[in-house]
């Protein structure tokens, strides 16, 4: 639903299921947004380089998982044992502009509020018309998002 002018998932009705944007990314794309939670818990998500179907289709960069522990960037799984990740805590209610960018067609880089955060380098990087859409998505947390800018980058 539109809150206030931001998108907003309770996330109640179907755990994790994409809001995924109609628009194919290029291979290297800047992705850009202002997102916040209500709850404790943060737990705020993107999914990237996704199907446009499927929840884990794609790159999963999630802000404050796991009750505001984890922040990480997994591939087609978010409990991917090769994840990358940092354990830090957020704000709950605090504005944070998120940049997910590719700019060498295999490393996802991740930066809040201008600040790289963590970084995934996939030696077969997700990308074609399978893996070209972007999502938003939410477990039980309670988030927005705001102010989307879609910046194709040079191959």
């Amino acid at each position: 639903q539109i809150a206030n002018g931001a998108l907003h998932s309770d996330g109640t009705s179907d755990h994790n299921a994409p809001l995924w944007l109609d628009v194919p990314l290029s291979k290297n794309v800047r992705v850009e947004f202002t997102a916040w939670s209500t709850a404790p818990a943060v737990d705020t998500k993107v999914e990237i380089f996704g199907d446009g179907l499927r929840h884990e289709s794609g790159y999963i960069v999630i802000l404050g998982g796991w009750n505001n522990q984890i922040t990480t960037i997994a591939r087609l799984d978010e409990h991917e044992k090769t994840r990358v990740e940092k354990r830090t805590r957020w704000e709950q209610g605090k504005k944070y502009r998120w940049r997910v960018q590719r700019t060498d067609g295999k490393t996802l880089e991740f930066f809040v509020d201008d600040q790289k955060v963590v970084e995934y380098a996939d030696k077969d990087p997700l990308f074609g018309p399978r893996n070209n859409k972007v999502g938003f998505t939410n477990w039980e947390s309670q988030p927005f998002y705001d102010d989307l800018v879609l910046t194709p980058l040079p191959h």
